[in-house]
């Protein structure tokens, strides 16, 4: 691994705000052929492709919409205070930090009525870091990918997944790629669903060169996350807490990051509502 943090945009970003999970598989359970979802949360941090961008707290709005299996969804991030720690571009209160769009198409294999044994997602992710100035973070952060989840029916029981979904940049340049593979759980304890994730997360060299200036092909992050869902007093409005810990498996980043005063690892938590369509 070697590191050209003076000549990289994103290099100072990336060591001295710290690195963590990537967004290369969906962990959200997505549900088909119809659906429709709006949400709101506030987390304390806002973190995307492994880079705190505002360490603060961050609002969080997403618009999902899906007919026919085919499916759109909007995220937006704008900082609630101001960051004057950011790198590298300093972030100003309600300031919007991120822009995402995602195309997908929702493939299930049924293992029981209503209850999908597989499922694979083929997609298109467009990303946009409106405060940071012109540069290859901005102008490449465009992904086609797929991810997939199994249910093995041997567990004779429901809710229990192991998948994950691997991203290629669309620029034939870069030949960069990133991924990530694990397990996901559904529970039920009425009136709480509580949904559970487990993953490692990866890249090759382009990918991170391209994003951070880092020279890698390791393994990247553990990340295990929950969240915890529960009725709202209104039909198909919901309440919600997110949880998730992470944890740098690669050696010569954590030696990075302590060079640079920077953990490696760390909690993100996020409090919001949902409001979900329940006439899909």
């Amino acid at each position: 691994m070697s590191f050209s943090g003076s000549t990289h945009p994103a290099a100072l970003a990336l060591s001295l705000a710290a690195f963590v999970g990537l967004a290369a598989v969906e962990t959200e359970q997505q549900t088909g052929p119809n659906d429709a979802r709006v949400s709101f949360e506030l987390n304390n941090k806002h973190y995307d492709q492994g880079v705190i961008w505002v360490d603060d707290v961050t609002s969080h709005y997403q618009v999902l919409g899906r007919l026919y299996g085919f499916g759109i969804t909007l995220d937006g991030w704008t900082a609630i205070g101001e960051d004057t720690t950011a790198k590298p571009a300093k972030v100003a209160g309600l300031e919007t930090t991120e822009l995402k769009i995602r195309v997908d198409y929702l493939l299930e294999v049924p293992f029981a009525e209503g209850v999908p044994m597989l499922q694979v997602l083929p997609h298109y992710e467009g990303i946009l870091y409106p405060n940071q100035r012109p540069s290859s973070i901005n102008n490449d952060q465009q992904y086609v990918g797929v991810d997939g989840w199994f249910q093995p029916p041997i567990l004779g029981f429901e809710g229990f997944e192991f998948g994950g979904g691997v991203d290629f940049n669309v620029d034939r340049k870069l030949r960069s790629f990133r991924g990530a593979i694990g397990a996901r759980q559904f529970l039920q304890a009425a009136p709480v669903d509580i949904a559970l994730h487990e993953l490692v997360t990866f890249g090759n060299a382009a990918y991170w060169r391209n994003l951070s200036g880092i020279e890698s092909k390791q393994v990247g992050v553990l990340d295990i996350g929950g969240k915890l869902t529960m009725p709202l007093a209104w039909r198909e409005w919901w309440a919600y807490v997110k949880v998730s810990g992470y944890y740098w498996l690669d050696g010569d980043q954590r030696t990075l990051n302590r060079n640079n005063g920077v953990d490696n690892g760390g909690v993100l938590v996020g409090i919001g509502i949902q409001w979900w369509n329940e006439r899909r």
